[in-house]
């Protein structure tokens, strides 16, 4: 009994122990930061070295660092400072993604969905504040919430690519291209151009948003026998 009661003891403080450091750390706003590099390595993996990361990587740190030194300059608490900071980095990495669903929610153009996003952000971030300093008494409850989320989605993408990188190795960033078929033939053969105006905008896009008409420039391609797509997205 002695042996089980000890046994269970040290499991239990093993348990509190690692509940009293997602308590009271602030590491959530490291692992946050860094988190979404290492998301998108392991799903692009096959095409990129591990090299190439290291500046993101690192740049993405000091992000959270620097926004981290700040919020603690203003609030003189660091666990708080953490909520404020992991709140805004989490915001911050999804903002793209929101503006594109706001867009496309409520029929908004770019412009105008980043502004709602800005301001929403804007206005959530306030309030966040305020709880934090103001009307949030049990910090240690909301700060382990947030490292245990920063922890789980750091493993998430971490376990991702150790994955390929046991099965496949570690990726060398090109691939072994097969060459060009080689055609054989005698036939007249019309040289064929694809241009692809990644950053040039649609002409119903560019008009209402801009007040830009191009028509005659589009015609203009049309009589010179190019096709031209009229409601064309891109990626």
């Amino acid at each position: 009994m002695t042996n089980i009661a000890e046994e269970t003891g040290v499991h239990k403080n093993g348990n509190w122990g690692v509940i009293r450091i997602l308590e009271r750390g602030w590491f959530a706003p490291f692992l946050l930061s860094i988190q979404p590099v290492l998301q998108l390595f392991s799903i692009n993996i096959a095409e990129l070295h591990v090299s190439e990361i290291i500046r993101s990587l690192l740049v993405s740190f000091f992000f959270g660092c620097l926004i981290l030194g700040l919020a603690y300059f203003f609030l003189r608490d660091g666990r708080r400072a953490s909520l404020v900071t992991s709140l805004f980095i989490f915001i911050f990495f999804l903002f793209g993604d929101a503006a594109v669903w706001m867009s496309r929610a409520f029929g908004l153009g770019p412009a105008r969905a980043n502004l709602v996003t800005l301001a929403i952000v804007v206005t959530v971030m306030l309030i966040w504040i305020w709880l934090v300093q103001r009307r949030i008494r049990d910090i240690s409850s909301i700060n382990l919430y947030f490292n245990l989320l920063a922890v789980l989605l750091f493993v998430n993408a971490g376990v991702q690519a150790s994955n390929y990188l046991f099965e496949n190795g570690i990726p060398t960033g090109s691939r072994d291209r097969e060459p060009a078929a080689v055609v054989q033939s005698d036939e007249f053969r019309p040289d064929i151009y694809y241009i692809v105006l990644d950053a040039y905008g649609r002409q119903d896009i560019l008009k209402a948003f801009y007040e830009l008409d191009n028509s005659s420039f589009l015609k203009n391609l049309s009589h010179r026998g190019f096709y031209v797509a009229d409601q064309a997205t891109s990626n």
